[in-house]
C-alpha cells in the first residue's frame, strides 16, 4: 500500500525498488482491493490491515500538520501527524513513490 497525498500520483514503477522485491506493481481494481484489505476503495484505512501488506509512505506528506486518512468507510476519516501515521502503520518512508499529476 502506498500512502500518497491526493494532489500527487503514486509512481508504481519504483515500488519494487523501494520494497526490494521482484516484478511489476499495478493498481488493483475495486474487487481486488476489497478482497485483500477488507475495505472498499475510498475507505481503505492504512491501519487495521491484514498482516503481510507492505506500506510505503511518501515523504511529501510531511508538509501537512495533520494527515487525514480513510478510517474504513468512505465517509469516515481520522487525523494523524506524519510521525504518528508512520508509527501506527509501520510504513517505510520514501521520497521516490510520488510524482506530480499531469494536467
Amino acid at each position: 500500500m502506498a500512502l500518497v497525498s491526493g494532489d500527487k500520483l503514486c509512481n508504481t514503477r519504483v515500488i519494487p525498488k523501494v520494497l526490494n522485491i521482484e516484478g511489476k506493481v499495478r493498481r488493483p481494481d475495486a474487487n481486488i482491493v476489497k478482497d485483500i484489505t477488507g475495505y472498499s476503495i475510498g475507505g481503505v484505512s492504512p491501519i487495521g490491515l491484514p498482516e503481510g501488506i507492505s506500506i510505503i509512505m511518501d515523504t511529501s506528506l510531511k508538509r501537512f500538520d495533520k494527515i487525514w486518512s480513510a478510517a474504513g468507510h468512505t465517509h469516515c476519516v481520522f487525523p494523524a501527524t506524519f510521525e504518528e501515521l508512520k508509527y501506527m502503520t509501520g510504513a517505510e518512508v520514501s521520497e521516490l513513490i510520488s510524482q506530480e499529476k499531469e494536467e
